[in-house]
């Protein structure tokens, strides 16, 4: 208990395994980091909005078609689809939007992510 009181105080030089569990700690602490940064992209409240948004918008989109029967009303759920459209067959629509859903989520997140970290920075340097 000595001894590890001394290295905490610094009166006797780190011994080698008090060196290991630094660079553990660190390592760790740095997988952590990247951890909690993909989760608070998994997690991202403003990705969630803007894919739900997209989502809603889509099924409007598509009910419309039903309450009106001019001839280009079911333009504008494909058109949601773009640019998905002109690669997979019109039977797969569904899942050229689920395509879109994801960019979309994944894009807020991101860019939240980047405005929160930015935020942060900010906060640590004040100008001046």
């Amino acid at each position: 208990m000595a001894h590890a009181t001394a290295a905490i105080t610094n009166e006797t030089p780190m011994t080698t395994d008090r060196v290991i569990f630094m660079e553990r700690y660190q390592t760790t602490t740095h997988a952590y980091r990247h951890a909690a940064v993909r989760m608070s992209i998994f997690r991202s409240k403003t990705g969630a909005i803007g894919a739900g948004f997209y989502l809603l918008t889509f099924l409007c989109a598509c009910l419309y078609p039903l309450f009106d029967r001019k001839t280009f009303s079911g333009l504008v759920p494909v058109l949601l689809a773009w640019p998905w459209i002109d690669y997979f067959p019109s039977s797969l629509l569904l899942l050229a939007v689920f395509l879109n859903v994801v960019i979309i989520y994944f894009m807020l997140a991101s860019l939240s992510l980047l405005m929160a970290v930015l935020w942060a920075l900010g906060k640590k340097n004040p100008p001046g």
